[in-house]
């Protein structure tokens, strides 16, 4: 009777923990945490081998001042913080620096040229990566932001209470203006420099509503649809009139004015678009990569605390405030752990690039 009453006991146990498992599992966050758990148990012996084997810091150097931002192109690294801007080659040795004396300075790194621009005035300050000036655009009002295509600068303006974007090309002819009665959130130009996207935030009958709108340069309206209720946070082309918009609710893929598909998201830190256009989503603790019809390509979860997405020769590369992991799709090639705070990393040829607050530490990896 007692082996009973204990068999009993022991499958009612086994049934409720059943039901747990399946109650856990159930929930999404759940399952990506447990496959975090997995990877790590997995790789971390795998991982810690091609740490030691394939990162390594090669140089390093102190800065004399904290460290905002940093980019790097053609072997020159630019370190902007305290209002200088710096150069320093691939060996450590500064070879140009400049202190800007402005109301608000801000600073933008483009694909080959460093800006440096006043919020309160509006000049824009343009250098390449060597420390030679290429131009001063005075744009007579307050910059709100300033971004860069392939062949023209946008800037995002303030001019009699109205918001305004300005294309420009590199001369600081202005190419096209843009002027909104609502407020600006995000915008971008295709590779083609023929159509822009912008996406506004108004106020709707009984809340908020994101408009997202398709122009031709120097034409007219191509498409518009809106969102209820969300906020744009990003936008950019993905092909011509094809935008990848993300907002604070989810992820959509809209073409010709039309949503093609929409994911929901949520913790969204970073997105990246690579050359074939294959979008990668960092939310939360997990990276998912998707094409641009929808569907999931590989997805990876983890338990480090990650905030931005970099590429790095032919890897995805991840960082967070103190470690830096590099992935292959699903698989882990390497990672990084330091105890010092991570202020940036950018990639630069064989090496990653990663700034402290008053440190620069190049790492190699082969």
């Amino acid at each position: 009777m007692n082996k009973g009453k204990r068999g009993s006991k022991l499958l009612k146990g086994i049934i409720i923990l059943l039901i747990g498992m399946i109650l856990f599992f159930s929930n999404e966050k759940n399952q990506d945490k447990f496959m975090g758990f997995i990877n790590s148990v997995f790789t971390s012996k795998q991982s810690e081998v091609q740490k030691e084997s394939s990162l390594q810091v090669i140089n390093s150097i102190s800065t004399d001042n904290p460290i905002e931002e940093i980019a790097y192109h053609d072997d020159n690294i630019a370190v902007w913080g305290s209002n200088k801007l710096a150069i320093y080659d691939l060996q450590g040795s500064k070879k140009w620096e400049k202190e800007f004396n402005l109301n608000n300075p801000h600073f933008y790194a483009g694909n080959e040229r460093l800006y440096v621009y006043d919020r309160d005035i509006g000049d824009i300050y343009s250098f390449n990566f060597y420390g030679n000036t290429l131009g001063r655009i005075q744009m007579g009002n307050k910059i709100k932001s300033i971004s860069e295509s392939k062949e023209s600068l946008i800037v995002h303006s303030v001019e009699d209470n109205n918001e305004v974007l300005k294309i420009l090309n590199f001369n600081g002819q202005v190419i096209d203006t843009r002027t909104v009665e609502d407020k600006i959130l995000t915008y971008c130009i295709d590779d083609a420099n023929k159509a822009y996207g912008v996406c506004t935030l108004s106020l709707a009958d009984d809340g908020i509503r994101t408009e997202i709108k398709l122009y031709e340069i120097k034409g007219d309206l191509i498409t518009a649809l809106h969102l209820e209720d969300q906020i744009s946070l990003y936008i950019e082309f993905i092909g011509e009139n094809k935008l990848l918009v993300l907002t604070d609710k989810g992820l959509y893929f809209v073409e010709d004015g039309i949503i093609n598909w929409e994911k929901e998201l949520e913790e969204v830190k970073d997105v990246y678009v690579d050359l074939n256009k294959t979008v990668s989503v960092l939310a939360g603790n997990t990276l998912e990569s998707i094409f641009t019809d929808g569907r999931v390509k590989n997805r990876y979860s983890f338990f480090q605390d990650y905030n931005r997405i970099i590429p790095f020769k032919n890897l995805t590369v991840l960082w967070g405030p103190n470690h830096i992991v590099g992935l292959d799709e699903e698989k882990e090639i390497f990672k990084y752990e330091t105890e010092d705070e991570i202020y940036d990393v950018v990639g630069g040829n064989q090496n990653l690039i990663v700034a402290y607050k008053n440190r620069i530490d190049w790492i190699s990896y082969k």
